[in-house]
Formats: C-alpha cells, sequence, structure tokens
C-alpha cells in the first residue's frame, strides 16, 4: 500500500534538494545566446509590433508617464466589457463543465435533420445573433445572453465554449477561410479567400441563375448592365471572356475548328447572347482546291450555338481537320488549336467572373482617435445591378436667393449632370453619349467662371470629361458607384471595435468570412463535404427561416423585391360614382352614374411606383394611349371590374424656366380639368415643385419649435405658398430620370 504524504512536511527527497541547493547553490539557463545566422531578432520585433505584442510607448503610459491618452482610450474602450464581465461574475457563471467541452468536440449533425450543419434551433439562432452585420455584439454580451436564456428555462441552450467550438466546425466545413500574408513592406495581414467567396455564389441555386456568362446584344437596345456595353461586346480582351459553351454532350471553344449542322466550318472567337440566346461570334473556314483550309480573320459571322455538332476534338477523332494553308499557319490559328485552357478545366466547365476591387480607410476605434484600417471590398461583377436607392431628389430651389447668379449656374448644372449620371438604363447610346458630353462641359464651364484654378487643381474635374467614353464602355455609371462599398465601411468597424486589436486584421476576416457563410447557408447555398466528399446544403429549418422573417431579411441587408398586394382595411369605404369627385371630370359619362366604388390609398404605375393622393404622375391619354401627360392625382376608386383615378390634368409649357432650366407645369388655359383614368394608364411618378420664385413665396409662417416631442416657447418661420398655380417638373430627381417623358 503507497505512502500518502504528510501536509506541511516534506518528502526525503525534498529534503535532500534542499540539502544540495544550501551546499552548492543552483544554476538556472534559459538557452543559448542567440547568433548570427539564427531566428531573425529584427523579423521577431516586427512581427511582434505588427500583432500589437511589442508596445513599449504604451507600457510607459500605463506606468504613469506621458499624457495618459492612451490609458483613458482603453479604459474608455473596455469599460463596457469590465461591466459585462462583473455581471457575469455575480450571475455565477462560471468555465464550461467537463462534460460540455467533451460534447462541444463531436461532430456535426447528420444532413437529414432540420437544422443542419446547427446541432438544434438554439444553436442556430445564436450563430444568426452572432453574426448580424450592424448589430454586433461582444463575447460578454453572448455570455449574457446565454446566461439568460438559461434563467428563463429555455431548452437546448449550449454553453459559451460550445457555440464557438460549432462555429468554428462549421467555418471549416462551410464557411469561407483566411488566408495570412504578408506586404512587401513585410507587413501581416489577413484577407478572405477571394475564390471562396466566388465559389459561394456559383454554388449558390439562388444566386448561379442570375450570373451572366456572356456578353448580350439587349433585345430592346435599352443598356442595363456592364454586359450590355460596349466594352463587354467589342473592347475586351477576347482571352479574358468565358472561352467555352457547354453544349451538355460537349463542350465547344473559342480558337478550336468546329462545324455546324450544314457542314461547314467555323472557328468561334466570343460567344455572345444575341435575340435571347447564345451565339457565336465566328470566323468562316474556306477550303481551297487543294484541299487546304484557310481561316478567314478578316470578319466575323454569328453563328447559333445550338447548330454547332462537332468540336476540335470530333473533327480530330474524325480525321477531318484540314491542312491549313500558309497564311492561316503564319497568322498562328492553328498553333490556338486546341484551347489550352482545355487542360485546366479537363471535362468540366469553365466560365470567367469577374470582380470588382474596392479600397478604403477607415477608423478602428470607438474613440476620437483616429486609428486608420485600410480594407478592401469585392463584388461579383457577373451578377446584374439592383438599385436599392427609390427616390432622391436634389433641393435646388433652397440655393436661390443666398448665392451668387454664378454659383446658382453651376448648382444648377450639377444638378442636370447628376441626374443623367444616376440612370439605371440607357435607351439610345449614342444621344446620351451626345447629351451626357453637353452636360459635362455646361459643369466645367460654370466651374471655371467661379474659379478658373479649380480646372486644373481638381483631379475629379477632370475625370469628368471621360464619363461620356465611360459610360460607352461600361453601361450606365450607376453601377461603378463607390456608395455600395462605403456604407460597409459601418459593417468593416463594428468588426474591428470588437477585436482586442493583437492581431485586427485576422479577426475582422474571419467575422466577415462567418457573415458570409451564414448568408450562404441561410440563401440554400451548397458546400462539398470533407467527409462525404458530396455537396450538402443545411437543413429546411434554416433555409426556410430568412423567408419566413422579414425582421431577419433587414437585419442581414437582404431587400427582396416586395410583392404588390393590396393592404387590408378593417371598414370599406364605398360610394356611388356620382357621389366622388369623378362628377368634375369630362369623361365622367363613360362609366355608370349609379355604380359603387371603394376608396384606396394607392396604385401601382407600370413602373413599379406606388402612386397616392396627390402624387404626380405622368399618364396616358385614354383616347390615345401613345400621347402622355402630367397630371396629379385627385382619388383613386376600386370598381368591381375595373380600377379608375380622378387627376387633375396639366401641361408642359413650350419653353423651360428661365431660373430653374426646367419644364413648368400650369392648368391648360388656367382651367381646373379632370379626367377619369384607368390605373393602367399611369405611366410612372414624377418630382414636381412648387415656383415659389414667380409666385414670390416667402418665409411669413410662424410655428412652434418642437422639442422633445412637445412645442417649445420658442419658433421659427417657415416658407407659406402662394395661390400660383404654376408649378417646376424636378428635372434634376435621380428618379425615373431616364424615362424620355420626364425630361421634355
Amino acid at each position: 500500500m503507497p505512502m500518502k504524504p504528510v501536509a506541511n512536511c516534506p518528502t526525503a527527497a525534498e529534503a535532500e534538494l534542499w540539502a544540495a541547493y544550501d551546499d552548492h547553490g543552483a544554476d538556472f539557463s534559459a538557452g543559448d545566446v542567440l547568433q548570427e545566422g539564427g531566428i531573425d531578432v529584427a523579423s521577431l520585433e516586427r512581427q511582434a509590433t505588427v500583432f500589437g505584442i511589442l508596445d513599449p510607448e504604451g507600457v510607459a503610459r500605463r506606468l504613469g508617464f506621458g499624457d495618459g491618452s492612451l490609458e483613458e482610450e482603453i479604459l474608455a474602450k473596455d469599460a463596457k466589457e469590465d461591466f459585462l464581465a462583473e455581471i457575469l461574475h455575480a450571475a455565477g457563471i462560471t468555465e464550461p463543465t467537463t462534460e460540455e467541452v467533451q460534447s462541444a468536440g463531436g461532430k456535426l449533425p447528420k444532413p437529414e435533420t432540420e437544422y443542419f450543419p446547427y446541432p438544434s434551433k438554439t444553436m442556430f439562432l445564436l450563430d444568426i445573433l452572432d453574426n448580424l452585420p450592424r448589430l454586433r455584439i461582444s463575447s460578454s454580451l453572448m455570455r449574457v445572453f446565454l446566461w439568460m436564456l438559461r434563467e428563463a428555462g429555455a431548452s437546448d441552450v449550449p454553453s459559451f465554449d460550445r457555440l464557438r467550438a460549432t462555429q468554428k466546425k462549421i467555418r471549416a466545413e462551410a464557411g469561407i477561410p483566411s488566408i495570412p500574408c504578408l506586404s512587401p513592406l513585410g507587413n501581416v495581414f489577413f484577407m478572405n479567400d477571394p475564390r471562396a467567396i466566388i465559389q459561394h455564389d456559383w454554388a449558390n441555386p439562388n444566386i448561379r441563375k442570375f450570373i451572366q456568362l456572356y456578353p448580350e446584344v439587349p433585345k430592346d437596345g435599352v443598356i442595363r448592365e456592364i454586359w450590355h456595353a460596349e466594352k463587354w461586346r467589342m473592347g475586351m480582351d477576347l482571352d479574358m471572356l468565358s472561352p467555352m459553351y457547354d453544349a451538355g454532350r460537349a463542350h465547344f471553344y473559342v480558337n478550336e475548328l468546329a462545324r455546324t449542322r450544314d457542314g461547314s466550318l467555323v472557328v468561334p472567337i466570343r460567344w455572345i447572347i444575341c435575340d435571347g440566346e447564345i451565339q457565336a461570334d465566328s470566323f468562316t473556314v474556306s477550303i481551297n482546291m487543294a484541299g487546304e483550309g484557310e481561316i478567314n480573320d478578316n470578319k466575323t459571322t454569328l453563328v447559333r450555338a445550338a447548330n454547332l455538332v462537332f468540336n476540335y476534338y470530333d473533327l480530330l477523332e474524325r480525321d477531318e481537320i484540314p491542312a491549313w494553308t500558309h497564311l492561316t499557319v503564319q497568322r498562328g490559328h492553328p498553333a490556338r488549336m486546341p484551347n489550352p485552357i482545355r487542360e485546366i478545366a479537363g471535362d468540366d466547365p469553365i466560365y470567367t467572373n469577374f470582380v470588382d476591387f474596392f479600397g478604403d480607410d477607415v477608423s478602428g476605434n470607438r474613440s476620437k482617435s483616429w486609428n486608420k484600417h485600410w480594407n478592401v471590398y469585392m463584388t461579383n461583377r457577373n451578377l446584374p445591378r439592383k438599385l436599392l436607392m427609390q427616390e432622391f431628389h436634389t433641393g435646388i430651389f433652397h440655393v436661390h436667393g443666398i448665392v451668387s447668379d454664378d454659383h446658382l449656374v453651376a448648382w444648377r448644372a450639377l444638378g442636370e449632370l447628376s441626374a443623367m449620371l444616376w440612370v439605371p438604363e440607357i435607351r439610345d447610346a449614342n444621344q446620351y453619349h451626345a447629351d451626357l458630353k453637353q452636360a459635362v462641359a455646361n459643369l466645367l464651364d460654370a466651374v471655371a467662371i467661379i474659379d478658373p484654378s479649380k480646372i486644373i487643381t481638381k483631379i475629379k474635374y477632370h475625370l469628368l470629361s471621360h464619363t461620356p467614353d465611360d459610360a460607352t464602355a461600361f453601361g450606365p455609371l450607376v453601377g461603378l458607384a463607390t456608395e455600395l462599398f462605403e456604407s460597409f465601411n459601418a459593417v468593416f468597424r463594428y468588426s474591428s471595435i470588437l477585436s482586442n486589436h493583437l492581431a485586427p486584421s485576422r479577426d475582422i476576416a474571419l467575422q466577415l468570412g462567418d457573415q458570409e457563410g451564414l448568408k450562404h447557408r441561410l440563401t440554400g447555398g451548397l458546400w462539398l463535404s470533407s467527409a462525404s466528399n458530396r455537396w450538402e446544403r443545411a437543413g429546411p429549418g434554416v433555409r426556410l427561416f430568412l423567408e419566413r422573417h422579414a425582421v431577419l431579411q433587414k437585419l442581414l441587408g437582404w431587400s427582396p423585391q416586395p410583392a404588390d398586394r393590396p393592404a387590408g382595411e378593417k371598414t370599406r369605404s364605398s360610394h356611388a360614382l356620382s357621389r366622388t369627385l369623378t362628377a368634375k371630370a369630362v369623361n365622367f359619362s363613360d362609366f355608370p352614374v349609379d355604380s359603387v366604388w371603394d376608396r384606396c390609398k394607392a396604385v401601382i404605375a407600370q413602373s413599379g411606383d406606388e402612386c397616392r393622393d396627390g402624387s404626380w404622375i405622368f399618364a396616358e391619354l385614354p383616347t390615345d394611349p401613345s400621347i402622355t401627360f402630367p397630371a396629379r392625382i385627385a382619388e383613386i376608386w376600386k370598381g368591381s371590374a375595373s380600377n379608375i383615378l380622378i387627376v387633375e390634368r396639366f401641361q408642359l409649357s413650350a419653353a423651360r424656366d428661365p431660373v430653374y432650366g426646367m419644364p413648368v407645369l400650369t392648368r391648360p388655359n388656367d382651367e381646373h380639368l379632370s379626367v377619369i383614368l384607368l390605373a393602367a394608364n399611369v405611366k410612372f411618378i414624377v418630382n414636381v415643385q412648387h415656383d415659389c420664385h414667380a409666385a414670390a413665396c416667402a418665409a411669413t409662417g410662424i410655428r412652434p419649435v418642437m422639442q422633445e416631442r412637445v412645442q417649445s416657447d420658442k419658433t421659427e418661420r417657415f416658407i407659406e405658398h402662394q395661390p400660383l398655380e404654376r408649378f417646376i417638373l424636378n428635372t434634376h430627381s435621380f428618379h425615373n430620370a431616364h424615362l424620355p417623358a420626364c425630361n421634355p
């Protein structure tokens, strides 16, 4: 039976050790001295500085030297975390138990489970909560949430460590990897793998259907996307475009010989979508009297991809590849057959995916001190541009009377140019190019009058002169706007301020990668399982959760196209037609007098705009839909068979207003003319303002100032409109600026 040591009584071995120490002392070693050619001390110091480990200035300030600003910053940044830590300690939340640690190392559930790859719905919801882009929470706050869930009696509440362990497994299996990088200056930083981000787009059925593979000639001639413009269609290096067409049984590549159904030989050089189907911009091949083939590369012809029957290897197997003429060999066409990209693709389809990169700097601190972070954003250029902005209006009227005439002219020129730059589609490329060129020239002339030196010192003015050519090459320039990336700076900053700043780029990359992975799982994206080597996707509970909860859609920044559904009302306001404003309409006799109609709040225009009472619109004339006219909605009614509007008709002036340079709206012959329209006659909504300059409207009104949601004793003046029926069609408005009738 082994002997147990007696408390506070040294063993024989311990007594012998201390006796030897008293007689001879002891030697300690910290290893050999660093020699030249060994460990790079300078590299270690640089990396320690990069990761925030070596901070002599910070240590000095913490010891009381200096102005103490760093200490104040740290205290301000850590105050919230310390407060939450005290709450956790008071709540008795300790480290996880042995069982929890062991369970955290388990495998992910089977793909058949409802909330795969999460072990439970609770874990799924916690992961969502931890990855909301604009509502970031700290680790301490997450611990508080877990404690509250346990106290409330919720089931399946994991420990904090188990949550992090599960997130780590999911990140490795279905997330975005963060790659460590070293800059030429020796700085260490992390970035999310752009290949994995693009791979997620291709592996997501909800996104894959929108990915554009080839340049396209739109059927209606309207340029909406970058692949409709000249850059993709004519100006792009052919080697940068998607090189192949997948016919199912065979792959056809550019620069390779192919045979069509009618037996002719062609060499595709560019794939393009024309008339709604894939076609090949091809060189034709002619056979001379000697049986030699010559590629006619002086012009191209369009060949339907569906008419291609044999690719290069099919012809090689059938021994139908002709000998080439000396001129064709000299021009290098046979040397490019087969296309070398085939070796990269193997038997898989291969396409080109363009990306846009945008770099910006943003502070990573919550305090007032500036701690610059350089961040780079990426977007998939093969996806269509979807405008999320609705109505934007330029308030040019507010500058009249408070600036000089020269500044007013410049402001007006800027408004005209801004509206032209913000168009989502280009209907006539040549006319738009000419109009944009004129608008840029007008602005530069106006600015030169105010301060000529700005033309040569401000690079942005010079860049404006290139916008007409850029619009021709890339399509609507709103697709190149950087505001989308700028707005993401807040998401980046939220990820930065919750980092411990020892490895900031790594923490930010991991957090943004987790957000990207969460969106991929929520939208039904697939990933290749490392265990089964099969493509897997999240369970139905995960995939359907986003569709069923509009709140989560807003929190994640997902804005689906809303469906036009009628709003419900508790009571209906039904009236006979004769008791409405329709009795004053010129075409009142076209409708039954005793018919009953329900009052409505809004109507959807052809453009998708929601128009309400008082909205200004352009509408089709009931007797001649080819004629459009401006009007203001008075009432909206719904009948058993049709929906109608009562509108006040206006007319456009022959000349623009001399002050604002915009069209003027007046009543025909100064008379109130009402017309009944069908809801289908409404084309789109426009922005119209009262002509305060002509009416001499002034700040004659007085009203109390609202403070803390109540009226205070202070007052303010406001503009009171004079009763002049004269209005200005605001052509500086961004919304619907591309529609023809809006810019007469």
